[in-house]
């Protein structure tokens, strides 16, 4: 497991860094390690042979009655959230009247 160190320097200090680095073909990181003879196992890959790698997102088709109920029933606990954090003397009848409401629209949507 690898571990972060993060440091402030001044943006000269910064500057001659990257130069130093970028001479090398290597990152700051890179960088710093091979100054330091840190080898960490896996070896690093050079700045010109990265590659970018495009994050593929995908989306899944979902049923708008399962993001309704879904609505539904965040709507709810908002209410029970309001109900609580807003009264000093908590009904629970209402509260449980909520949670009883809420497992109603999850049967539902279930059958």
């Amino acid at each position: 497991m690898y571990k972060q160190i993060k440091i402030n320097i001044r943006e000269d200090h910064h500057v001659s860094l990257y130069e130093k680095a970028d001479a090398k073909n290597l990152t700051i990181a890179q960088y710093v390690r091979e100054e330091l003879n840190i080898d960490l196992k896996d070896k690093y890959i050079r700045k010109s042979a990265r590659k970018k790698r495009k994050s593929k997102i995908s989306y899944v088709q979902v049923d708008p009655k399962l993001l309704y109920h879904l609505s539904c029933i965040g709507n709810n606990i908002n209410q029970i959230a309001k109900n609580i954090n807003t009264s000093n003397n908590i009904d629970s009848n209402i509260i449980l009247s909520y949670l009883i409401n809420i497992q109603r629209q999850i049967n539902n949507y279930q059958s």
